[in-house]
């Protein structure tokens, strides 16, 4: 059988070209703490950051914006309020408008027809008195003539 040599600790690391020293695997140990602790303040620490900076814009804008909605559809139905006031409001100025306006046509239908009622008996009296004139002065005239002709006649 063959003997076996006892193990030493500084052989377990020979291999060969790759040889490492005992305190070797403790000093990678260490320059991996130092490279993970120099990436989390690096690296990791400012990208977590930058994700909660994200997320906390990304909260006040969807605040922002829902409280914008509101105030848009509470100034939506102001506006909508207004604009319905104003048409009434409208609509009565119309309709008093149009009273007063056909107020003011039938005061004038009925000036205008005043008026053409006096020139119509203005016209009809003058009328009546030329023809009484013209009465009269036929009336003269055939008692003119009457008496001519019974002139003649008694000649």
């Amino acid at each position: 059988m063959e003997h076996l040599e006892p193990i030493n600790p500084i052989k377990i690391f020979n291999f060969g070209a790759l040889h490492l020293e005992l305190n070797t695997p403790v000093f990678i140990f260490i320059l991996v703490v130092i490279v993970l602790v120099l990436m989390n303040w690096l690296l990791i620490k400012p990208v977590m950051r930058t994700i909660h900076h994200r997320n906390q814009y990304m909260k006040d804008v969807r605040l922002n914006t829902e409280r914008n909605t509101a105030e848009i559809v509470k100034l939506r139905e102001t506006y909508q309020e207004k604009l319905n006031r104003v048409k009434a409001e409208i609509a009565v100025a119309r309709m008093d408008a149009r009273r007063k306006s056909h107020a003011v046509v039938d005061d004038t239908l009925s000036k205008a027809k005043k008026e053409s009622e006096a020139e119509m008996k203005k016209g009809l009296d003058d009328l009546d008195r030329q023809v009484s004139a013209v009465r009269q002065e036929l009336l003269g005239q055939s008692k003119n003539l009457a008496d001519m002709l019974s002139e003649r006649v008694l000649k």
